[in-house]
């Protein structure tokens, strides 16, 4: 009875050169989030200049999805809270967000989906432009620096205004004085440290970011952790915490310096709209899903309703790879490779359809115990999606991924796509974990432990940043076989 009405909606993507955004709206409206988000992302670069140049391709795109509108699944069905306002997932190649609703202007109180998304496309920023690791404090306050990032009428950026969605947490006391904010590592938080985390951490980030002699103490202390020193002896680049607490209590009292950013320098470029396809709006909830992630039992709810959405538009490229991937999930190999190859005859150079084609191909493979000539024919379909875009680090890590499934020594083509896919996904920890047993196998330790410092510094690694902790201290200990041995038990 529904999907007449889904068929009917008027959802569009918007494609820059960072972005994709799928919205059911006035594509007018769309369009201007589209440009809203690359002026957003064109401050960034203009107040970092030393900030690395960032991969372009379709694939490393952020894509967003707002989650209003006919056919589409709100955030509180995908997260099952009422409490999140929206989130992002760092995947190689997969980079995506979803608002709950399309808007190009904060709310000063309010912790939006966009002042979310902004957050988040902020670490997003600093872990793919800086060659560098950060404490979970910086990487939280410096989400929020930028959370709070809006135009002026006047079509000026303004850049440091105060979060006021923090305001109770600054107010409310200090459960994180300076000495344990600036050393605190990994560690599980109860609700006023966490609060503490993103509240103070905008706090002393805002301090240090404004004073160029301040500047020069965050640049000691990020410096010192990046050589391989400890948080504690790190700290001692901002001198006396005592001292640095007094400090950030009076400037909290004071009038929070901002920056504008004159809005001629925020040329968004060009952004293409493209009205999606029926088949395209009809399978759009279920791509959502998908999207989102889901476990085994989720996997099968949605494969039900991709093969209702996707059976009357079998020669429709989006429906089918939007089949492809339910089936995928769902472990239906075969049936994955049958719809990404519909999706490819409907249109060659469909990207997503090309890669589900060659991961569905490798684990067929995998399930027949195959001989050389059958991962021969496997590589050819990597070497065809890798061609299609070479930015896309998927494609190089399946390449990688089917010599070690095939019992074979990666050759070094495939060891060299590996760093080069991390080059393009530096936020994947997955591949950071298996290019460090790369590096292990290979006898590069130092090489091993630099790779997994951000998994181990990362500010949601959870499980994973505890696993990468303990290969660094096997690493300096000596015991590479140790270190390979985690890696290999969490690759299992």
């Amino acid at each position: 009875m529904l999907l007449p009405n889904v068929a009917r909606a008027d959802w569009y993507e918007a494609s820059s050169k960072h972005f994709v955004v799928y919205a059911n709206d006035k594509p007018e409206r769309i369009r201007e989030f589209a440009e809203d988000l690359e002026k957003f992302e064109n401050v960034m670069t203009l107040y970092y200049p030393a900030a690395l140049k960032p991969t372009t391709g379709p694939a490393n795109r952020v894509t967003v999805f707002v989650t209003s509108g006919p056919g589409a699944v709100s955030i509180r069905q995908l997260t099952k809270t009422r409490f999140t306002a929206g989130f992002y997932i760092p995947r190689a190649g997969a980079n995506v967000a979803f608002v709950p609703r399309l808007s190009t202007r904060t709310e000063p109180m309010e912790l939006s989906g966009l002042t979310v998304l902004r957050h988040e496309y902020a670490h997003h920023f600093m872990y793919t432009r800086f060659n560098a690791v950060f404490p979970i404090w910086f990487s939280e306050g410096f989400g929020e620096f930028w959370s709070t990032f809006t135009f002026l009428k006047s079509g000026e950026a303004l850049v440091g205004a105060v979060p006021q969605h923090r305001a109770w947490g600054l107010r409310a006391g200090n459960p994180l004085p300076a000495k344990d904010l600036v050393t605190l590592a990994n560690r599980k938080l109860n609700d006023e440290e966490r609060e503490a985390i993103y509240g103070r951490g905008w706090l002393l980030t805002h301090y240090l970011t404004h004073d160029p002699e301040r500047q020069k103490m965050l640049l000691r202390y990020i410096g010192a952790i990046n050589t391989g020193e400890s948080l504690e002896k790190a700290a001692e680049a901002f001198g006396d915490p005592k001292e640095l607490d007094r400090a950030l209590q009076k400037y909290m009292n004071g009038k929070f310096p901002v920056k504008v950013i004159d809005g001629a320098k925020l040329n968004p470029g060009p952004v293409e709209l493209r009205k999606l396809t029926a088949g395209e709006v009809a399978t759009m909830a279920v791509r959502i899903r998908s999207r989102a992630g889901v476990d085994a039992e989720e996997a099968k709810d949605v494969l039900v309703d991709a093969r209702k959405a996707a059976a009357p538009f079998p020669d429709d490229a989006g429906a089918q790879v939007a089949l492809a991937e339910a089936e995928f999930d769902a472990g239906n190999y075969p049936l994955a490779l049958a719809a990404a190859e519909r999706a490819i005859a409907a249109n060659p150079k469909l990207g997503e359809a090309l890669v589900y084609r060659a991961m569905a191909t490798l684990e067929l493979a995998v399930a027949a115990d195959s001989d050389a000539a059958a991962w021969r024919a496997v590589r050819r379909t990597i070497v065809a999606a890798n061609r299609n875009d070479p930015e896309d680090p998927r494609p190089l890590m399946l390449f990688y991924r089917s010599f070690v499934e095939a019992g074979e020594a990666p050759i070094e083509a495939a060891k060299d796509g590996l760093i080069k896919a991390l080059d393009t996904a530096p936020t994947d920890m997955g591949l950071r974990m298996t290019i460090a047993a790369m590096q292990l196998f290979d006898g590069k330790r130092a090489q091993a432990s630099a790779t997994l410092r951000p998994v181990a510094y990362h500010p949601h690694g959870g499980e994973l940043a505890n696993k990468a902790r303990d290969m660094i201290a096997a690493i300096e200990r000596g015991d590479t076989a140790e270190a390979i041995m985690g890696v290999e038990e969490k690759q299992e």
